[in-house]
């Protein structure tokens, strides 16, 4: 188990992010001072000066491109992020988790869906333990996905993105036919996937 002065790298916001940065190397992006939460209003992600991109959006679509990853031929069995980690807009702990408040640090709404989104992400990881340490392909791209998802949602600016903007086009248990769950993530990160050189999450 991966520590850091005695503390369990898998049980911290700031572990998952460090491991998910590992998996990924991707940028870490920044909110400028100022722009932090308020009651009103969620954290205000800084766009980039050379490419325009807002960095939770970035966060958003690297899940999505790690989700279609682990299904790169068969697009029907693409997970949304909440159906990786077996959560849903229906749990009471989400209930906040798209609001302005949930990203107030140190309130009750923000600590509730950090601690949901860590344990949900250590839940799913120990599932695949085995598969993983025996050097399943499939396992290590589902295991990556899982930390790539849950630096997503761990993220105050990138997880009211998702909640507000994206997930609902999405649905859940199958109520959004798939072609239009699939233009919906395509058209939500279009700008995203062309500056990467990437013609679609689909490779």
């Amino acid at each position: 188990m991966l520590s850091f002065h005695g503390r369990n790298l898998f049980t911290t916001a700031a572990g998952m992010a460090c491991i998910a940065s590992i998996f990924m190397l991707v940028r870490t992006p920044t909110i400028a001072p100022g722009l932090e939460a308020t009651p009103t209003a969620p954290a205000v992600a800084v766009s980039e000066p050379a490419t325009g991109e807002v960095p939770s959006t970035v966060k958003i679509c690297n899940a999505f491109r790690a989700l279609y990853a682990m299904h790169p031929d068969s697009p029907s069995l693409v997970l949304t992020p909440l159906e990786l980690l077996d959560l849903s807009v229906s749990d009471p702990r989400l209930r906040h988790a798209g609001r302005a408040d949930s990203a107030l640090a140190g309130s009750s709404a923000n600590h509730l869906v950090q601690q949901t989104a860590l344990e949900a992400g250590e839940r799913v990881r120990k599932r695949m333990l085995a598969r993983t340490q025996s050097g399943d392909p499939a396992a290590l791209r589902a295991m990556r996905a899982t930390y790539v998802v849950g630096d997503m949602l761990l993220d105050d600016a990138a997880r009211i993105s998702f909640l507000n903007n994206l997930q609902p086009a999405l649905g859940e248990n199958g109520a959004v036919p798939l072609a239009k769950r699939l233009q919906a993530v395509e058209t939500f990160c279009r700008r995203a996937w062309q500056i990467r050189g990437w013609k679609s999450a689909r490779f």
